[in-house]
């Protein structure tokens, strides 16, 4: 399994093959109801540092007409109450991400924790449960949507069967918690019989399968692409769709400690606004696609 998952991978790097699937993005998208190309951009506030920085992201952002989604965990909302309360009152969305603390800053690296794959189902079923109660009890509004921590690593089928089972129980509309290989085989929105929606990332310009996060580029162990290669994989993905005035959807996400002092992250911004890219909330999205 792993060797044909790494051998898909290889051959979406082939430039034929790579077109073929932004194509066929395309063509989901417009069966989804999208009509032209967009920019959903989402920040994991995952560690107190986030709500130290996250002030001036949220500036920098208004200064070129972009608002943003926040996805807080539940640990970091209660000790971030104040500053995540004032933006969710002046419009910023929200959505559930897990209640318990799930990355950690230990002597300058971010070490992660708590992986909903590793856990018993009732733990993630509390984690859930706990997770919407704090949203409520901080935010006063019932969440609509929800990303499982460390989503890349809950993505069996019986680990989003489980998982959308239970939001839907608790009343939530949609999940983002999908790798690009969901969008890719599904379309940027999934809707199910009843309407509930799975919204997958997005993934890299030259590696459609490999994630667009900033992490990888900036602070992954291991051999990483040089840092200033996420910005091009980024503004790569905007040229495809908007030159060829196709239909689509960037799904993207960062940690703002993570992009808050990131050059590369900030010029693909900037792109966005100059190309006049629209850019949506996830309520957006969902009253858009069908």
């Amino acid at each position: 399994m792993r060797l044909a998952s790494r051998a898909l991978h290889r051959a979406t790097r082939l430039r034929p093959v790579r077109s073929l699937l932004w194509r066929r993005h395309a063509a989901l998208a417009r069966r989804s109801g999208l009509d032209r190309f967009h920019v959903l951009l989402s920040f994991d506030c995952d560690t107190d540092r986030d709500v130290e920085v996250i002030g001036g992201v949220v500036d920098r952002l208004a200064a070129f007409g972009i608002s943003a989604t926040f996805a807080v965990p539940g640990e970091q909302l209660r000790r971030g109450r104040t500053v995540y309360r004032r933006l969710f009152d002046v419009g910023h969305e929200f959505i559930a991400h897990g209640d318990r603390e799930h990355c950690v800053l230990r002597d300058g690296a971010f070490v992660s924790t708590f992986f909903y794959d590793r856990a018993e189902r009732a733990a993630v079923m509390e984690d859930i449960e706990r997770a919407t109660a704090t949203f409520g009890d901080v935010l006063g509004r019932a969440p609509a949507g929800f990303r499982v921590p460390h989503f890349g690593t809950f993505q069996a089928p019986a680990d989003l069967s489980f998982l959308h089972a239970s939001l839907r129980r608790l009343g939530y509309r949609f999940s983002s918690s999908t790798l690009p290989l969901y969008g890719l085989i599904h379309g940027p929105v999934h809707r199910s019989a009843d309407g509930f929606a799975e919204i997958p990332v997005s993934g890299r310009f030259s590696a459609p399968l490999a994630v667009l996060d900033p992490f990888g580029f900036r602070y992954a162990t291991g051999p990483r692409p040089p840092a200033e290669r996420y910005g091009e994989e980024f503004a790569d993905v905007v040229r495809f769709f908007t030159t060829r005035r196709l239909p689509g959807l960037l799904n993207t996400y960062a940690d703002p400690s993570q992009v808050h002092d990131f050059p590369a992250f900030w010029r693909a911004i900037e792109l966005v606004a100059s190309l006049r890219v629209p850019t949506l909330s996830y309520s957006r999205l969902l009253g858009l696609a069908r």
